[in-house]
């Protein structure tokens, strides 16, 4: 699954404000780093991928005073949920982590989050000089600069759904790729999506799945 967001749209609608007190609530840092995730972020691009449970790394781009952040990252300061903030160090750069999170400074306007997996494994392709753009066509398309603030999508084919969730959702059955977009017009969250199957025989199938759960 890979999804972007952009913050600065999130924040300026109603659901971002009560999505905002979510985040402040949760953040992996101590009050004292005086990061204001409305004021400091502006875009956010996530990656989520299953080898053994599901692994997360995402880029948040924004304004991130590294100084003040290792200043509180001293094992004894808490986040708001009662969790400290350690500082160690992999792959040469300093990371942070508050109970399974993890994240890193890359420069002043990009940090690297994720959890133990999915940051470490990312510090180590920056670190060998292999990190660079490989994504599928589907992929790079849902990436794409657009007018949605909001975009998400997910291969199905390689990492099928569980059968749980297909029968709760029978039209997810088949399916190799969906993508969403998405804003936060009023009154919440508006969303639109795309789902491909193998072939038009597939499609006509799980589209009239679809209308037998809606109905």
């Amino acid at each position: 699954t890979v999804g972007v967001l952009d913050a600065n749209a999130l924040f300026a609608s109603q659901f971002g404000d009560k999505l905002l007190e979510v985040a402040k609530r949760r953040a992996p840092l101590p009050e004292a780093a005086g990061f204001d995730p409305k004021r400091d972020i502006s875009k956010v691009y996530f990656g989520v991928y299953s080898m053994q449970g599901a692994d997360v790394a995402g880029v948040a781009v924004g304004n991130f005073d590294a100084k003040k952040i290792e200043a509180t990252a001293d094992g004894v300061q808490k986040t708001p949920l009662g969790v400290p903030v350690t500082k160690s160090t992999y792959a040469g750069r300093a990371l942070y982590t508050a109970d399974s999170i993890g994240f890193t400074i890359l420069t002043t306007r990009t940090a690297l989050f994720g959890n133990q997996t999915g940051i470490r494994r990312s510090l180590d392709r920056i670190k060998e000089g292999t990190a660079k753009r490989e994504l599928p066509a589907w992929a790079t398309k849902v990436l794409s600069p657009g007018a949605a603030p909001f975009a998400f999508g997910s291969n199905l084919k390689e990492n099928p759904v569980p059968n749980a969730l297909r029968t709760k959702l029978p039209f997810l059955d088949g399916v190799e790729t969906v993508a969403v977009v998405g804003n936060f017009a009023a009154p919440g969250v508006n969303l639109a999506g795309t789902l491909v199957y193998p072939d038009e025989t597939a499609a006509k199938t799980g589209a009239a799945k679809m209308a037998e759960t809606r109905a």
